[in-house]
């Protein structure tokens, strides 16, 4: 830290030539042993900028994500500005100013970077769940307050390979994530396993994010590949898909909660110094499909998918209020996404429960009124979901499909079709986190999803969705590329040069033909399903439909085109 202490006259002289000071109390020089003062930075990619208090100045280098003023006697007015802009971004302070406390450090400052329209920065500390003017519809705008409309991939990347592929490799990310920005996606899903994820038979029991490294700097590497392509990077704890939020996880010989064993992990300072640096465009999804509670409505008769109780409810929504309190009391104010129970199943429960979850959520503790920063997810697996509606044949029928589009519109503050009320309306901020081609079934078999009839309905509700997935799943009909792996298990070297061979494309390609997408990812990617007639206009459900905001181009370090 570099630290220059003038009299009153000369920081007034800075002041006269541009620089921030101040000739209050705050500029007295203070003795060593005061109380220290600082906070964390985000979004910072460019050099050049300087922070001031009082005559002191801090130089702050790209990527970092803390700064310390020098210590300040208690009861100190002290006010922290930016002295100086850095190249190509604007800098925001929040509760940069206010007096030195007794006993307790201050650390609570926030500088938020980005590039918004018209040179102007940033409004918001973190991208921020929102409502509209009129209507009061939400939905997740970025820092400089234009909206988040998110159409992406999830992306596995750290799961199933052989212990020769590594993914992590510079080359690999940017191959991966420019073929899925140049496909249209404006936001990946990034599947992470922070407790080493689900065990791999083929490497004597070790668990896969163990076996690939899964360490916090290659998330870093990832989560910045992600910013480079100007997309939207969504972190899915992916540790305890399906897991019972109200007992020990029966997997480990830990025996707390899975949201206390990622609480926990979120809050290691290693990991808090990563979301701290990508806050300014970073949501969280907390667990994915946590909870095997589900419900669905009184007029559904069968008793093997009424099986929630009022108590079983309660412990989900309990589950999730603490641990989001924890994570607002350490500081972290960056959108959280809660799934649906029953394997992103059961909207139903998050419309009875997301309101409760809102109402105690807040961001801001020093602000009148609590300030929900809350996305919430449903995975449309509903190949018999509801079963009171179920004919038994293929899943699906007309009265089905109206009731999966009733439940949409239920959740998001809108009637039912033809204006009939719901029965428990919710107002959420919602993302179908997963959209596919298929579900398991049972048995093992592959069960096929009306995924157009759900995109369609998304498109018309304006809702947010990801495709699952990019590669790398069992089912090789619902990934979006073709995943060829050779018999060692790794896919490289590049065959023909300019094109690995698991279905990556590289940034340099002149086309995107799609060679290289299975027919659902033809669908996502170019809105044309195989059946579709010569001709036939684009479908509004392909990704490159949502727009990117201004922030998001500017990050955009590769300016890659979309497909048409």
């Amino acid at each position: 830290m570099f630290s220059l202490r003038f009299p009153c006259l000369v920081a007034l002289s800075a002041l006269l030539v541009g620089l921030t000071a101040g000739c209050s109390d705050d500029a007295a020089v203070p003795p060593p042993d005061g109380i220290a003062l600082g906070g964390r930075i985000s979004g910072l990619n460019d050099a050049g900028l300087v922070l001031a208090r009082g005559a002191e100045r801090l130089a702050i280098a790209p990527g970092q994500t803390k700064f310390s003023a020098t210590p300040l006697p208690p009861g100190t007015l002290y006010q922290i500005t930016v002295s100086q802009q850095p190249e190509g971004q604007r800098c925001s302070i929040f509760r940069g100013s206010g007096r030195i406390p007794e006993t307790a450090t201050v650390t609570d400052i926030r500088i938020v970077c980005a590039s918004c329209r018209d040179g102007l920065p940033p409004v918001h500390e973190v991208p921020m769940v929102r409502a509209e003017t009129s209507g009061g519809r939400l939905y997740l705008a970025d820092v400089c307050d234009e909206r988040l409309q998110l159409r992406g991939v999830n992306d596995q990347f750290i799961e199933r390979y052989g212990p020769a592929f590594d993914l992590f490799t510079d080359d690999n990310l940017m191959a991966v994530t420019g073929g899925q920005r140049r496909a249209g996606a404006n936001a990946i899903r990034i599947v992470w396993y922070p407790d080493g994820g689900p065990r791999d038979p083929d490497a004597d029991g070790d668990r896969i994010g163990d076996v690939f490294g899964g360490s916090v700097a290659a998330l870093d590497r990832r989560i910045q590949s992600v910013v480079d392509h100007g997309m939207v990077p969504i972190l899915d704890i992916h540790d305890y898909t399906g897991a019972d939020l109200t007992g020990a996880d029966d997997d480990t010989d830990d025996p707390s909660d899975p949201l206390n064993r990622t609480v926990r992990w979120l809050l290691r300072e290693d990991v808090r110094a990563l979301l701290d640096r990508h806050a300014a465009y970073l949501l969280l999804n907390l667990l994915n499909e946590a909870g095997t509670c589900y419900l669905q409505t009184p007029e559904d008769s069968d008793p093997f998918f009424n099986n929630c109780t009022e108590a079983e409810r309660f412990r989900f929504r309990d589950a999730y209020r603490d641990a989001l309190s924890q994570l607002r009391a350490a500081g972290l104010r960056l959108p959280v996404i809660i799934d649906a129970p029953d394997f992103g199943q059961s909207l139903e429960v998050l419309r009875r429960v997301g309101p409760a979850l809102m109402a105690g959520d807040d961001i801001d503790a020093d602000t009148a009124g609590a300030q929900p920063n809350l996305m919430f997810s449903a995975h449309p697996y509903w190949y018999r979901y509801p079963p009171g509606l179920v004919d038994g044949s293929d899943g699906f029928d007309a009265a089905e499909l109206r009731a999966h589009r009733d439940e949409l519109r239920c959740a998001v503050g809108l009637p039912r079709e033809g204006g009939l009320p719901c029965g428990f309306a919710a107002n959420l901020a919602l993302l179908l986190g997963e959209v596919a081609s298929t579900q398991d079934g049972a048995e093992g078999e592959s069960l096929p999803l009306p995924y157009r009839n759900i995109l369609e309905t998304a498109v018309d509700l304006d809702l947010d969705y990801l495709f699952w997935t990019w590669f790398n799943d069992f089912d090789a009909d619902r990934t979006l590329t073709r995943v060829v792996q050779s018999p060692a298990g790794d896919c490289l070297p590049v065959t023909p040069p300019e094109r690995n061979n698991c279905g990556l494309f590289r940034d340099g390609l002149p086309d995107f033909d799609g060679t290289d997408l299975t027919a659902f990812g033809r669908d996502a990617v170019f809105g044309l399903p195989d059946d579709a007639l010569p001709g036939a206009p684009a479908a509004d459900y392909r990704m490159a439909t949502a727009p990117r905001s201004f922030s998001m181009i500017a990050r955009d370090r590769y300016q890659l085109d979309t497909v048409p």
